[in-house]
């Protein structure tokens, strides 16, 4: 399902879809595995088919550009998240995959929340842009600074 905030086809909008438990299955436990940087945790990860369906979906909508926002650990991860995308949503340009990479950045675990934010406060030449999430903690810090702007993913789900 499409929220009607999307559908609107005069705007020119950005939407970001976070990945790990939005597009990709999350497996609860798999924590240490990607903290410990074992091989292949994000790349033999399960689509959640209904969520890429509606990614798809806005992507061929007039005015639409889809995007992902996303973040791991260590930078083979993001190899490997890209690796992903390509193979089930390849409809993404690269140019609008976002990964954020806990290793290289001076975010703490308490300030991680705000991360998805301060990438999107630099994204130019969008009426809006919207981050499809399904972390509370995030939706809220963004949703202070921007109204509006972070929605949790089950608003997509029928």
């Amino acid at each position: 399902m499409i929220p009607k905030y999307i559908k609107d086809n005069i705007r020119h909008q950005l939407v970001l879809f976070d990945m790990d438990g939005v597009v990709a299955e999350y497996r609860y436990g798999e924590g240490p595995d990607i903290v410990n940087e074992v091989a292949g945790v994000y790349q033999n990860k399960r689509p959640i088919m209904s969520m890429v369906n509606v990614a798809r979906k806005i992507s061929h909508l007039p005015n639409k550009t889809v995007g992902i926002l996303s973040s791991c650990e260590h930078p083979s991860q993001i190899i490997e998240k890209k690796n992903w995308l390509a193979k089930y949503m390849p409809f993404i340009k690269e140019e609008n995959i976002m990964i954020i990479c806990w290793n290289l950045e001076s975010y703490t675990h308490e300030t991680r929340c705000i991360a998805k934010l301060h990438v999107i406060q630099k994204i130019k030449g969008y009426d809006d842009i919207y981050l499809i999430e399904d972390t509370h903690q995030n939706i809220k810090a963004t949703n202070q600074e921007i109204p509006n702007c972070a929605h949790h993913l089950s608003e997509f789900l029928k």
